[in-house]
């Protein structure tokens, strides 16, 4: 019994600290604005209607309501409304409540720090009133999960749930954050490392993380007749320890190559891996057999037999085309060209960008 007695002590306290502005004797005067604007509801602010109450447990509704930064009370119906405003829009005369409006006196302080987020530059001296939102921006690079906005609660505290900056490593991971892949966009592959923007391509079995290069377009090649002896450095739109780092973290990569030959073997032409080291497979081959096969060996399909169509030495225009899926290996690092030194002999490359999914 007595702990109940202390309890609507405290409430009254509460109550008269919270709402009035000044005291004469037992009489409170509240904090109130009235204003009227035009009917709107889609501007309604409420947050909970209640009936057949007093304003005193109208008030101890609002304050334990974390959002509530105002309430209404009308004496002859004894309903009760709660609200979540900007106290500071109040002027803006943007909310049609058309009665009596008691505020909650208490403001927030400084804005607290959020990693990888920033408040505004210049935040306010006085401290924010309650139902102020204020909004942060993401350092570079980081993206902006929620709506940026933080709110001062009336209990005097900032709501920062909706503020959360973080970096993503692929474009996949920034699809499943609800993140916009719409091209191109931030991601940071290694913690800690720099920021890299790529592409995103969406397909049916899920978003890659897409990284081109200066070798892209279809490259024409004479004049190299030793093996392997042009030498066409690739250089990508990002540093080559990011690209190894997507490739590194995305559980599959591929890299499309199409070799076009007019009496060029295949067998003379390969391409450096992420290491620098000369592939022992071609145009979508198998690694390890140490032939420089290509993909139509796989299933038997190359011309005359041979592990390349392009070895076939046919007098007319062939292709060998094939995705390489080593992730180890990728990103390609450069193409090797050779057999290409006769007037008769010449050849046409394209090499597709880094693409990597998950």
């Amino acid at each position: 019994m007595l702990a109940n007695v202390y309890k609507l002590l405290f409430l009254i306290i509460i109550f008269k600290s919270t709402i009035c502005v000044a005291s004469e004797g037992e009489v409170c005067i509240p904090r109130q604005l009235k204003y009227h604007t035009k009917p709107d509801n889609s501007a309604h602010p409420t947050l909970h209607t209640y009936n057949y109450m007093s304003k005193l447990v109208c008030a101890l509704e609002c304050s334990e309501e974390p959002f509530c930064t105002a309430f209404s009370f009308t004496e002859q119906s004894r309903v009760c409304k709660t609200y979540g405003i900007d106290i500071e829009d109040l002027d803006s005369q943007r909310y049609e409540i058309g009665t009596n409006l008691y505020l909650w006196s208490q403001r927030c302080g400084h804005l607290p720090s959020v990693p990888n987020a920033s408040p505004p530059t210049v935040q306010s001296s006085n401290g924010y009133p309650a139902g102020k939102r204020v909004g942060y921006s993401c350092v570079e690079g980081a993206h902006m999960v929620g709506n940026g906005e933080s709110l001062c609660l009336s209990n005097g505290t900032w709501f920062m749930s909706s503020v959360k900056c973080v970096f993503v490593k692929t474009c996949h991971e920034a699809d499943m954050l609800g993140i916009n892949i719409s091209p191109p966009i931030a991601i940071r592959p290694i913690d800690n490392g720099a920021v890299a923007y790529v592409i995103c391509e969406r397909r049916q079995d899920g978003v890659y993380t897409v990284i081109g290069h200066n070798l892209a377009n279809r490259t024409h090649i004479t004049g190299h007749e030793t093996d392997f002896s042009g030498v066409f450095p690739i250089e990508y739109t990002v540093p080559l320890e990011l690209a190894i780092g997507v490739a590194d973290i995305s559980a599959e990569c591929e890299q499309f190559i199409k070799f076009e030959c007019l009496r060029s073997g295949a067998h003379y032409n390969s391409f450096r891996t992420r290491t620098g080291e000369q592939a022992d497979y071609f145009a979508g081959g198998v690694k390890g057999q140490g032939d420089n096969n290509c993909a139509c060996k796989i299933n038997n399909a190359c011309i005359g037999q041979e592990i390349c169509n392009c070895n076939a030495d046919v007098g007319e225009w062939k292709d060998d085309t094939g995705y390489n899926q080593y992730k180890e290996d990728l990103p390609i690092t450069a193409f090797l060209g050779g057999d290409t030194g006769g007037s008769d002999e010449e050849a046409k490359i394209t090499i597709g960008s880094l693409k990597c999914k998950g």
